[in-house]
C-alpha cells in the first residue's frame, strides 16, 4: 500500500495547476478524477485580460499574477511537449465618445503603461465600424482544454491518476490518513469546481456557480493575430475559426448547450461581423464563481486535513498558478494564508 502526502480531488484547471506545482516541488500526491466530463474549463477560452470591465481597470493583482502564470504555462509546455499559450493584443472597441474618454482617463493612470498599446485595428475590414478602439497589451490565451487532456495523460504515465468518481462522504474526516483505491493520503485537497456545492464539508460557503456557453465559429476570412472585445469576445482558434462565448445562468446548472444561447449569440456576432459565420462546435460549462469574486482557499475549520482550493471563476487561467503556489507555501512552510482568499473570511 503506497502512501502519499496529498490527494487532489478533481482535475480541472485548478487541480491540474496545483498537481503540477506539487510535482515541481517533489511532493508526493495523486489525483482522483472521473475524466472531467463536466469541467467548465473544457468550454473556456482561457483568456488572460489585463484590463477589464466597463471602467477599464486593471484586473485584480494582474502585476503579480501574470509573470507567474506565464512561467507556469511555459514549464507545462516543456513538460508536456505541447503549445499552450498564444500572446496577442486585445482590440477593445468603444461605442461612443464617453467610453473613449473613460478609456483615456483610466489608462493614463500610473501602472497602466505596460498594458496599453497604440497599433492599428486589424479587424477594421472584417467588422462593422465602431466609434473607436483601444489596444490592450500583455494579453494571452491559454489552451485550457488541451492542457487538461495532456496533463491527464502525464498523470496516467506517472501512475498518479485514480480514474473514478469520488464521494467525499466516504472519507473519515478526522482520520490521520485516508485510504482510496489501496493508497493512503495524509491530507485531501478539493478542487471540484462548482461541484463543491454538493460537498458536505464546504457546501455552506457562498458559491455562486454560473452556467456559460461557448461557440467555435468558422469564418470565410483569415483572422488577424489579435483578440477582439466588442459587444462579445472573439479569440482566434485557428486561421479561420474563433472562440466566442459568455453568459451567466444561475438557476439551471448543467453542461448542456442550449439553442437559445446559440441563436442569441450568433445574433450578436452577426451584428458586428461582415463575413460568413458557421458554428462548428457548441459547449457549455458551469463556472465555480464565488461571492466577491475571490478564490476560496484553506483548511476546513474543524477537519484540518481537509483542504479547499476553489473559486477561480472566469479568471482561473491567471489566478490558479499564483494561488496554488500560495497554498503550497501555506501547507508546507506554515506561512500565513491571505485573508483575501481564505475560506475563513466567511
Amino acid at each position: 500500500m503506497a502512501r502519499y502526502k496529498y490527494l487532489i480531488v478533481g482535475q480541472g484547471l485548478a487541480g491540474t495547476v496545483l498537481s503540477f506545482q506539487l510535482h515541481q516541488a517533489g511532493i508526493t500526491h495523486m489525483v482522483v478524477d472521473n475524466g472531467h466530463h463536466s469541467a467548465s474549463t473544457l468550454a473556456a477560452a482561457g483568456i488572460i485580460n489585463p484590463i477589464t470591465g466597463r471602467r477599464y481597470v486593471k484586473s485584480w493583482m494582474i502585476d503579480e499574477l501574470l509573470p507567474l502564470a506565464l512561467d507556469t504555462y511555459a514549464a507545462l509546455e516543456e513538460l508536456l511537449e505541447i503549445t499552450l499559450v498564444t500572446r496577442s493584443p486585445i482590440i477593445r472597441t468603444f461605442e461612443n465618445q464617453a467610453q473613449e474618454n473613460l478609456w483615456n482617463e483610466s489608462t493614463s493612470r500610473p501602472g497602466y503603461g505596460d498594458y496599453v498599446g497604440s497599433s492599428k485595428n486589424p479587424y477594421v475590414h472584417h467588422t462593422h465600424p465602431s466609434y473607436g478602439y483601444g489596444i490592450i497589451n500583455e494579453a494571452c490565451q491559454v489552451q485550457v482544454g488541451q492542457l487538461i487532456i495532456s496533463y491527464r495523460e502525464f498523470l496516467i504515465q506517472q501512475g498518479r491518476l485514480i480514474n473514478q468518481d469520488f464521494n467525499p462522504e466516504d472519507l473519515q474526516y478526522d482520520g490521520l490518513v485516508q485510504t482510496v483505491e489501496d493508497h493512503t493520503f495524509e491530507q485531501v485537497i478539493f478542487c471540484e469546481g462548482y461541484k463543491a456545492i454538493h460537498n458536505p464539508l464546504f457546501r455552506d460557503l457562498p458559491f455562486q456557480p454560473a452556467k456559460g456557453e461557448s461557440l467555435i465559429i468558422e469564418t470565410d476570412i483569415l483572422l488577424p493575430q489579435a483578440m477582439l472585445r466588442d459587444t462579445v469576445f472573439v479569440a482566434p482558434a485557428s486561421k479561420q475559426t474563433f472562440w466566442s462565448g459568455g453568459g451567466y445562468v444561475w438557476d439551471k446548472l448543467d453542461e448542456m448547450p442550449t439553442e437559445d444561447f446559440r441563436l442569441q449569440w450568433m445574433g450578436k456576432l452577426q451584428a458586428i461581423w461582415k463575413g460568413e459565420l458557421k458554428v462548428v462546435s457548441h459547449k457549455a460549462g458551469v463556472r465555480p464563481s464565488v461571492k466577491g469574486r475571490r478564490p476560496l482557499i484553506g483548511r476546513h475549520s474543524s477537519y484540518h486535513r481537509m483542504i479547499l482550493f476553489n473559486g477561480m471563476g472566469t479568471k482561473g487561467t491567471s489566478l490558479a498558478p499564483y494561488w496554488a503556489k500560495h497554498l503550497i507555501e501555506h501547507l508546507e512552510s506554515d506561512t500565513d494564508l491571505s485573508q483575501e482568499v481564505s475560506l475563513n473570511r466567511f
